[in-house]
């Protein structure tokens, strides 16, 4: 069973801005509150509330620049982006007990893009395997001879009910109570694919897990099942 989103804006007629100052608005709170406490200051859980309002606005600041600049299409060097996304990625993997293992087979055409783009898409792809992936789990990435790129994790799967929310922002899946996020990670994929004129697909994985491939600038038909390891 897969779940696509093609291009056309993930963010729809939601109002945008009152969604952010909610959320902006709930760790700052939080904060407050602790500070005010008259236990004292909890230094490990007002470090946790800074850690995800900085998240946050590291997630809002990527979507501000998705859909203002000018993205300039060029030739994307999938092989070398990936790598170099892995490369960013493998400390984290390391402290979980995980692996990033990539393969690479040479794409019988040319994806076009922007690079900063493409990259931001597969780090919040790669990194969101991890997140939900278990301990001394395997993440592979494959780039297909399409040019497709695979990202498959070893997760909890997606229900039928994660499939509705997948692409919206600041919504939390059924298998996402114990993962430190804010919901924005599948969002912003969706809105560089849309950018950049492209697709995101997800499906289940053989021998559990799900299977993301990103296409950039179209794209073949998912295929009916993903055998890839």
């Amino acid at each position: 069973m897969s779940s696509r989103l093609q291009t056309g804006g993930a963010a729809g007629s939601l109002d945008w801005a009152a969604i952010v100052a909610h959320q902006i608005k709930t760790p700052l709170a939080a904060m407050d509150a602790r500070l005010a406490s008259p236990l004292g200051i909890d230094r490990r859980t007002l470090h946790e509330d800074i850690e995800k309002l900085a998240r946050l606005i590291d997630g809002i600041l990527v979507l501000a620049r998705c859909r203002s600049a000018e993205t300039g299409a060029v030739d994307l060097p999938l092989a070398d982006l990936i790598r170099r996304v892995c490369a960013d990625l493998a400390p984290l993997a390391l402290g979980r007990g995980q692996t990033i293992a990539f393969r690479s087979f040479e794409p019988a055409t040319s994806r076009r893009g922007d690079p900063d783009l493409a990259v931001e898409a597969l780090a919040n792809l790669v990194e969101n395997a991890l997140k939900y992936s278990p301990r001394g789990a395997r993440v592979d990435v494959v780039l297909a001879r399409s040019g497709s790129v695979l990202v498959m994790d070893r997760g909890p799967g997606l229900s039928a009910a994660d499939r509705k929310l997948l692409y919206r922002p600041f919504a939390r899946g059924s298998a996402g109570g114990g993962c430190k996020g804010n919901g924005l990670g599948l969002f912003i994929v969706a809105e560089i694919l849309s950018r950049l004129d492209g697709r995101i697909d997800a499906m289940d994985r053989r021998g559990g897990g799900t299977v993301f491939r990103l296409d950039f600038a179209g794209g073949c038909p998912m295929p009916p099942s993903a055998g890839a390891p």
